[in-house]
C-alpha cells in the first residue's frame, strides 16, 4: 500500500498524472506438504523391491549393487540389480530427502551389522525371468 502512495506523489510532484487499476494477480498454490519420514520409508521399502527385481535366466551376475536395506538404521545392506538404474536413483534421492527432512537414523538393534558376502538371483513364482537378488 506505501509504494502506491509513494507512486502517487512522485508521479504528482512531476508533474504527471498516475493511474493505479485493480489490484495485483493472484499467486501460484504452494506445493503441498512435504512428505512425512513414514512416507519416505514406505516410497524406499517399494523402491527397494524394484531394485531387487531380476531376471534368473541371465548368464552374467546382475545381483551386485549394495545398498541399504531401510532408512531408519543405515546398517543392514543388501544386494540389489545393478541394472535397476532407475530404481537405484529413487533409493538415492529418497535417502538424500530422507536426511534433509530430519529424519532418522534412529538407534539400531544391540545385534552387529553383518554385511552380506554374495548376491544372487533367485526365481519367484512361476515366470521363470522374474526373480529377486538375495543376500547370503
Amino acid at each position: 500500500m506505501r509504494w502506491m502512495v509513494y507512486l502517487v506523489l512522485v508521479a504528482a510532484a512531476c508533474g504527471g498524472t498516475s493511474v493505479i487499476e485493480g489490484g495485483g494477480g493472484g499467486g501460484q498454490g504452494g506445493a503441498g506438504a512435504a512428505p512425512s519420514c513414514a512416507d519416505l520409508e514406505q516410497a524406499h521399502a517399494a523402491a527397494l523391491l524394484e531394485a531387487r527385481r531380476c531376471d534368473p535366466s541371465v548368464d552374467e551376475p546382475t545381483c551386485t549393487e549394495l545398498v541399504f536395506q531401510d532408512l531408519p538404521c543405515p546398517c543392514q545392506e543388501v544386494f540389489v540389480d545393478v541394472f535397476r538404474t532407475d530404481a537405484l536413483s529413487t533409493l538415492a534421492e529418497l535417502r538424500q530427502q530422507y536426511q534433509a527432512a530430519g529424519c532418522g537414523p534412529e538407534a539400531c538393534p544391540t545385534i552387529a551389522c553383518i554385511a552380506p558376502i554374495t548376491g544372487s538371483c533367485e526365481p519367484s513364482g512361476t515366470d521363470i525371468s522374474m526373480g529377486l537378488c538375495q543376500s547370503q
